[in-house]
């Protein structure tokens, strides 16, 4: 499923799915980083394109890359919250679904602390009160089955304005991410769009 029907966005109002705005503008994130090797494509992808991200990082992998972490803070991109471990909400305890959400903003904080964090669950699978950051566009980037063309083809004829988009840096979707990011990035230019971080206040 790329695009999340506007069913299940109305049914859990409370989520961040998409941020309408007048002017053409979307948000581009990544998830389960930092990772070396893939973080830093995109890094350098980003920049040459003047593109602001969001990267939802995984505890377990700031703790191993911190440096990484640094750097998409020096780059201007937004640094938030995806857990310590990538576990899957609706297969744990609630217990250890809050444990493993305040555990990776436990690791965030001790390199950049902050008052408020925005938080994406693994998988997207939610079992708490707190505000989280959906999507309401899958890039596919992780599916084997997908061809890099695909995953293009779908990225640029479903995407909207006000959009929050998701990519993955980490080692499975490296393949297809270093041919369909630039490619994205170069189309969305093409067409108008600006890139922007997720607010707070969303």
């Amino acid at each position: 499923m790329h695009r999340i029907p506007s069913l299940i966005q109305k049914t859990f109002p409370n989520h961040t799915w998409s941020i309408p705005s007048d002017m053409k503008k979307i948000y581009i994130t990544f998830d389960d980083g930092p990772t070396p090797g893939v973080t830093d494509f995109v890094l350098k992808t980003l920049k040459e394109y003047v593109s602001q991200a969001t990267f939802f990082c995984l505890g377990q992998q700031v703790e191993k890359c911190p440096s990484l972490v640094t750097q998409i803070f020096h780059d201007n991109h937004l640094i938030a919250n995806h857990g310590y471990a990538h576990l899957d909400g609706w297969k744990i305890s609630k217990v250890d679904y809050e444990n493993n959400l305040s555990r990776g903003e436990e690791v965030l904080n001790k390199l950049i602390e902050r008052s408020e964090r925005l938080f994406r669950p693994p998988y997207g699978h939610f079992r708490t009160n707190k505000p989280t950051v959906l999507w309401s566009l899958m890039s596919g980037d992780f599916d084997g089955k997908l061809s890099k063309e695909k995953c293009l083809s779908n990225l640029i004829s479903k995407m909207r304005s006000g959009d929050i988009i998701v990519f993955h840096d980490n080692l499975k979707s490296i393949e297809k991410l270093q041919w369909v990011l630039p490619r994205f990035l170069n189309h969305c230019k093409e067409e108008g769009f600006g890139f922007d971080i997720i607010p707070f206040a969303t």
